[in-house]
């Protein structure tokens, strides 16, 4: 910051009283935004899989920035940064896909930012395949019927790779 005070000298040699201060303050820089949070982020927290379309996304920024935010090269929206240097945004619909978001800000100074790292996120709102359950074991007295005399069994099939299977 920089204060300044003027006087004036008349032609006679008088001087005033010094003017009251202007303060100017040099912004040459703003820091990238940084994404945050990314939500709903659904199943594994944290691995930025999601079965919704429509997300929130939030960060941080210099405060009263403009931040723009970006699916790959698209800008999708613009979001204002708050005294504390808080932003948000809701994503347009999604479709099932990957979308590495990212945010570049300017602040009041009319700096911009340089790029911040990218959130990556999958959008999957389709259903697995049916698991199918092929056969349990031991199978005790007449194979095949679905009988057996055990109490503790196991259970095999098939199903979509990384699918979380549950009974």
């Amino acid at each position: 910051n920089h204060n300044f005070l003027f006087k004036a000298t008349d032609l006679a040699g008088n001087t005033s009283q010094a003017s009251k201060p202007l303060s100017v303050q040099v912004d040459t820089a703003v820091d990238a935004p940084v994404i945050l949070a990314v939500s709903p982020d659904r199943g594994v927290a944290g691995d930025l899989h999601t079965n919704a379309k429509v997300l929130a996304l939030s960060g941080t920024s210099e405060a009263f920035s403009k931040v723009f935010i970006y699916s790959g090269e698209t800008l999708i929206g613009t979001a204002l940064a708050n005294a504390a240097g808080v932003w948000s945004l809701r994503t347009p619909s999604l479709a099932d896909g990957q979308y590495s978001f990212t945010a570049e800000a300017i602040d009041r100074a009319g700096n911009i930012s340089d790029t911040s790292s990218p959130a990556t996120v999958t959008v999957d709102t389709v259903a697995p395949n049916r698991p199918s359950v092929d056969y349990f074991s031991p199978d005790e007295g007449v194979m095949g019927d679905g009988k057996t005399n055990a109490t503790t069994l196991t259970l095999g099939g098939r199903a979509d790779a990384f699918d979380k299977v549950t009974l």
